[in-house]
Formats: C-alpha cells, structure tokens, sequence
C-alpha cells in the first residue's frame, strides 16, 4: 500500500511537523503508532476567542497520542495546515475502520481535559457573576456598570456554554469510526470550499 505524508502547523508558534501513513503505520515526530493497537478514539473541536482547536486522540496499549491544530478560526478550510490536518484525521480514521470496522469514535473532549474544560467554563461563569454582584452591592454608577456589561456577558455566555458542553456526567455522543471523515468534511463546509481550493488534494501527498 502506497505510503501517504502529511505536513501541517499544529499552531502559529510551532514548527510543521510530518507524519506519514503506510498501511496500519503510523509515523510522526518521534512516534510509531500501529492503528491495529488502537482500543479507543476521540475527535474534539472547540472555537474559543477566535481560535479553532481541532483534535483526534487514539489510544493505545502505550499511551495516548494527540494530533491537533490551533489556528484562526476565520481562515478557510483550504488552508493549507488546515486541509492536511483534515486530510491526516480522515486517512487515519479510513484505516481504522478497515482494522477495526466496528470502532465508535467519541465526538468531544473525554477524560481530564473535559473535566479541565468544565472548570474553565465554571471559573468563566462564576467571575462573570461576580462581577455583576459586585457592581450591584458597591452601587457603580450607571455608566460604570454599561462599561462593564459586555465582558461580563461575555464571560458568563462563554462559561454556560463551555460548562453545558463538557459536563462531565453527560455522555459523549459517538459515531462510526467510517463516519468520521464525511463529518470533519461537513465541518468545514468542503463541499462548498473546494471548487476555491488552490491546494486541490487537500495537503495530503503520496510518496
């Protein structure tokens, strides 16, 4: 089987890195992975000030291996870093559905970093409420407390929405490991993207 290489920025301030796909091979920065031992998977995706966070989690009899991409929300889905990003997720998932074609895949974050995003959420929601109380029982003036209401509606909107999606007593919906490359192509709107895509193949190049 024909190996794939896959180049991206996992974010603005660190070095592309390669990773390159030869049957159930996996290989990147310092790793091997065999998508045959792969017991579980997660796919997360969270806008948060202007930042797209993306990122496809397996796990394995050694570990966990993240693959993720931080970047500005506004840029297309042909970007470059973008599209090879989307691309690797999408071959990796096509070949674990081939290894393991009964695999579900978690759609949202798992484990600690959901509780981690709750607690950030919680901070946000509290502080927020914080704020209006305080600016009530001190009297601010009217001015004052104008000033004040759009960071403290903001927080207290982006706490309710970060803690309602990442409680940690809700279950995380899962979907066919098959189904995963056609939802990362909905995310992006591809179909809409792709007759304005100037890299064509998606940032993925055979060897």
């Amino acid at each position: 089987m024909e190996a794939q290489r896959f180049t991206y920025k996992p974010a603005l301030l660190k070095p592309a890195q390669t990773w390159e796909l030869e049957g159930p091979i996996l290989r990147g920065p310092g790793q091997v992975v065999d998508l045959r031992d792969v017991s579980d998977a997660g796919m997360s995706e969270h806008v948060i000030k202007r930042t797209r966070m993306r990122r496809l989690e397996l796990v394995t009899s050694k570990g966990k291996l993240h693959l993720g991409l931080n970047q500005d929300e506004h840029l297309p889905a042909w970007d470059q870093d973008r599209a090879a990003h989307r691309a690797l997720c999408s071959a990796i998932a096509e070949r674990l559905a081939e290894v393991h074609p009964d695999m579900a895949v978690a759609m949202g974050t798992t484990g600690g970093a959901r509780w981690g995003m709750f607690v950030v959420g919680a901070l946000s929601l509290l502080v927020g409420l914080g704020i209006g109380i305080a600016a009530m029982i001190t009297g601010v003036s009217g001015d004052r407390m104008a000033a004040a209401a759009v960071p403290m509606l903001g927080l207290i909107l982006l706490g309710f929405v970060v803690v309602r999606s990442h409680a940690p007593w809700k279950p995380v919906p899962k979907v066919p490991v098959a189904l995963v490359p056609a939802i990362l192509e909905a995310l992006d709107g591809v179909g809409s993207d792709r007759a304005d895509d100037p890299t064509e193949d998606g940032g993925a190049a055979p060897s």
